[in-house]
């Protein structure tokens, strides 16, 4: 049997704050004056102040500091040809993110200000604001899986490389729990899409997700951001950041959220869904002359929120009407388990709230120094996760289909490099990235209370992967305004599922069939890699055109494993990515648009299918399509029409076809097994069909900032983001996994001085109340969603000094 472990429990949330109050008082009292009498302190509003990175701005869509969002990567980003660099240097730009014009790559861009105004805290938060991207929870739990251009793979399990790669400064995280808590103190967020992994990290097939935090400054700044909404939603968030000695910084930064639930019982109108997590971020920075940087980062964080409840879309037959209630309040929902499996993990009753229970930390550290011509870098990183949660499935009070997964991971990353140190015609660098991740996880599924069940089922498996990546590029400028990028890396992936012991416990009469299944392994290693010719056609106009060979690690699936079958592995997927892009600018740098055009063609797609298995029925298997492709047409366009008015826009539509694919035809084979009692799979040709993703997906923004004197501006702001229908499984889902197509409206009004110390600002998020869903899954008998937020509306306000 399984028990949960013996924890401490949750830290207070009172503490939390008041370790968080106590750093906000050394900050805001203790360091200003120590640092007025060394003279050192600084206006954070000076824009002349050189420091390692700005310090938190007020949250405003009029951004008026331009921003670069340099590539994950222990050293600094490549630096741009001479040519470039006279396009931008010695003008004053109305708009954000200038150096980036003029890299040859569609990428979107997320400065700081955006990602306050427009309530991006969570990972899932960035497919409201990127195009093209879009993230599920995986069944209501705090995993979550990235699909961006079509590309991605939804991973309950979470133990299978993901598609989208995330990055944490830098850092490789592959498991995107480990990062829900780090949306604090950021200076920015980039998602490129398409494959990576010549300039650093591993090999990703989708693209990567780069989430860059606040550095430390040279001179001493402190501030906080406080929001209350609906639903007792609060998040606060502060920072402490200065010179500790003569070329020695430091950065404190912490954050805390509670409540915010909307689904409640229908039973009992009790709350589900509250947040209450706490997390803290500490950065030391050496840099003893100007050729040598040293920097150690340590993170924390503790998530002890509830899971947020579904509620049921449909059932597999009406025969099951009894036992579950359909549709209806989409807020309402229940849950609850039988007395036995509560027992069997080890929860203090059956009525216990789906939660979370999940502690990651880690701490990396990042060196480089410049010798003559090169510059040499190291990245090395451990992080760690226990995760414990809790969810309910089925929205009822009884045993029907409830989880509880418990996680130990761990992860060790190495990269070395060594790269060109001076702008030259001859740009390069070259690298090796090894990761280490052991996985011991525990599934436990209550299955007490359904009709022909009537067990608990249990896998656990303890996985292992080592990978290592040699990588090189290079950027050569032919003429000033022609210039060609090439890259190349090589990964070998092995992979070891051990333990795997999986099946059912029973209880009347106490029996189980619990096997160990053999140790299965994979070994994936392939090249991949890309060419980019560019060529500056005007000043503010970028012409670009590249061809890319991406490559995924092969992998298992790992979930309620019953047959040896299950442990096939699935072939290591490759795709060839061909993109044409056009970045412009004109009226004076206040217009921008920037369009491309991407055609793919994927070998081996992963997707969720079934094995019909002779004795158990439907199984889940991931499995390959042979070949597939995808298309698509993406912009983003930005305008400064008028003084103080900003407008933005980013528009993405994209096709995506299985050419040779079979699948279960789950309806003739469920036909034939009620005829004759035996499973034998009946299969269907998928080739031409739709994959499910959705066609068009867009956000827009407006601002105007109102000046109402020579001392304070008011900011009006209002922004949106559109889906179609899509099905986070692919087309050859049921139709009650596709989430319907929808519309949000969100809008906001600030007040602030134009020193930039102080803010209040109100908003309201959803403020039509649509109702529209995170996610959407089959079950055992069900078909199930996880609504999204209704509208909130709330308040925030911040300093800083």
């Amino acid at each position: 049997m399984f028990h949960l472990p013996s924890r401490s429990g949750p830290v207070p949330v009172l503490v939390r704050l008041g370790h968080l109050g106590l750093l906000l008082f050394i900050g805001s009292t203790c360091i200003p004056v120590l640092a007025s009498r060394a003279g050192m302190a600084a206006p954070a509003h000076r824009p002349a102040r050189k420091t390692k990175s700005p310090p938190a701005s007020v949250p405003s869509a009029r951004t008026t500091t331009a921003r670069t969002m340099a590539a994950p990567t222990s050293h600094p980003p490549r630096p741009a040809p001479k040519a470039e660099e006279l396009a931008v240097q010695g003008e004053r730009r109305p708009l954000n993110f200038e150096k980036e014009q003029h890299r040859p790559a569609a990428a979107v861009y997320l400065s700081p200000d955006e990602l306050i105004t427009r309530n991006v805290h969570t990972v899932s938060d960035l497919g409201k604001v990127a195009p093209g991207l879009q993230i599920q929870s995986s069944t209501g739990g705090s995993n979550t899986n990235f699909r961006l251009r079509g590309v991605g793979l939804m991973d309950f399990t979470g133990n299978n490389t993901p598609m989208v790669m995330t990055y944490v400064d830098g850092v490789a995280f592959p498991s995107t729990v480990m990062t829900g808590a780090q949306f604090f103190d950021l200076d920015g967020i980039s998602v490129t899409p398409g494959p990576q992994g010549w300039d650093y990290g591993q090999t990703s097939v989708g693209g990567n997700v780069s989430i860059r935090t606040a550095d430390p400054t040279s001179s001493f700044h402190a501030g906080f951001d406080e929001e209350i909404a609906s639903y007792w939603h609060d998040r606060t968030a502060l920072y402490v950041s200065g010179p500790l000695a003569r070329g020695l910084t430091f950065r404190l930064a912490g954050m805390t959220q509670q409540g915010g639930g909307y689904t409640f019982s229908r039973y009992n109108g009790s709350t589900l869904g509250n947040a209450d997590m706490g997390a803290l971020r500490a950065k030391l920075f050496w840099d003893p002359d100007e050729n040598t940087h040293v920097g150690l980062t340590g993170r924390w964080s503790q998530d002890n929120s509830q899971n947020v409840g579904d509620y049921i879309v449909g059932l597999e037959s009406p025969a099951y009407a009894s036992l579950f209630v359909v549709g209806r309040d989409v807020n309402r929902t229940g849950w609850g388990a039988s007395q036995t499996w509560a027992n069997f993990i080890g929860l203090p009753g059956k009525d216990v709230k789906p939660f979370r229970d999940n502690t990651a930390w880690g701490v990396d550290l990042n060196m480089s120094r410049v010798i003559g011509p090169v510059r040499i870098s190291s990245l090395s990183a451990y992080n760690a996760l226990y995760r414990h949660e809790y969810m309910d499935w089925d929205s009822t009070n009884l045993g029907l289909q409830e989880t509880y997964q418990n996680d130990n991971t761990s992860t060790f990353t190495q990269q070395v490099g060594i790269a060109a140190s001076r702008p030259a015609r001859l740009d390069w660098g070259a690298g090796l990235y090894y990761n280490r991740n052991i996985t011991n996880e525990n599934f436990n599924y209550d299955y007490i209370d359904m009709p022909g069940r009537g067990y608990i089922g249990q896998t656990r498996y303890i996985q292992t992967m080592n990978t290592l990546n040699a990588y090189a590029h290079a950027s050569y400028r032919v003429t000033g305004r022609f210039g060609i990028d090439f890259g190349i890396t090589h990964e070998s992936d092995s992979r070891r599922l051990e333990d795997l012991t999986s099946g059912n416990w029973y209880f009347n009469p106490p029996r189980n069939t619990m096997t160990r299944f053999p140790t299965s392994g994979l070994l994936s290693t392939q090249f991949a890699g890309g060419v980019t010719l560019h060529y500056q056609l005007q000043q503010n106009w970028l012409g670009y055109v590249s061809v890319k060979r991406g490559f995924q690690p092969g992998g298992f699936t790992a979930n309620s494993t019953v047959s040896a079958t299950q442990l096939k592995p699935y072939k290591a997927p490759t795709l060839w990515a061909f993109e044409l892009g056009s970045k412009f600018e004109t009226g004076d740098h206040r217009y921008r648009l920037n369009a491309d055009f991407f055609y793919y063609l994927f070998k081996d797609q992963v997707f969720q299918g079934f094995y019909v298995d002779p004795s158990k029925g439907y199984l889940v298997l991931y499995q390959n399509a042979p070949d597939s492709h995808m298309w698509g047409i993406e912009t983003q366009f930005e305008a400064h029409p008028i003084p103080h008015l900003t407008l933005s826009q980013r528009f993405a539509y994209m096709r995506a076809y299985f050419d040779v694919m079979q699948t279960v035809n789950q309806t003739a084979t469920t036909a034939q097994f009620a005829r004759t009692n035996i499973w034998s799979p009946i299969y269907q040709s998928a080739n031409g069909q739709d994959q499910g993703t959705p066609k068009v997906t867009l956000n827009g923004m407006a601002d105007y900032a109102i000046p109402l004197s020579k001392r304070y501006d008011l900011d009006i702001e209002a922004d949106y983001s559109y889906s179609d229908p899509y099905k986070p499984t692919g087309a050859y889902a049921p139709d009650q996994t596709q989430i319907p197509a929808y519309f949000i409206a969100n809008a906001g009004i600030t007040f602030r001085p134009r020193s930039h110390r102080w803010y209040v600002s109100a908003y309201s998020s959803n403020i039509a109340n649509r109702h529209y869903d995170i996610t959407r899954a089959t079950g055992i008998v069900e078909y199930f969603a996880v609504p999204a937020p209704p509208r909130f509306c709330g308040a925030r306000f911040g300093m800083s000094w």
